[in-house]
């Protein structure tokens, strides 16, 4: 479909509805879940300060991938990286690398 024409003499070309897909053409690929998992869920998982929140953290994290409804994007797996290794006020990180290592791995 050739983009329409806008109207008051400019001739700028307008956008058309997008081009519907057809077997075998473009077209985008979606899948539906009902969560995607913050960065916050991730950290709060492994961390001891806050027991409540680790709490429900790691059931939710436990029930949504049992039940394949959530999914970790990959921009959390490299916050949640980042914020684990940082050292707390006592010098020590949430994890260490290994276990760092290991998580992100399985969330992927």
């Amino acid at each position: 479909m050739p983009p329409r024409r806008a109207s008051g003499g400019a001739g700028l070309p307008v956008p058309g509805p997008p081009e519907p897909s057809v077997a075998g053409g473009p077209g985008t690929t979606c899948t539906r879940v009902r969560a995607l998992v913050d960065t916050n869920v991730l950290v709060y998982r492994f961390d001891p300060r806050f027991p409540e929140k680790q709490r429900v953290a790691t059931e939710m994290l436990r029930q949504g991938l049992r039940d394949d409804t959530v999914r970790v994007p990959h921009q959390a797996i490299v916050e949640f990286v980042a914020a684990v290794t940082r050292p707390l006020a006592h010098g020590d990180a949430l994890l260490t690398p290994e276990d760092i290592r290991r998580e992100a791995e399985e969330f992927r």
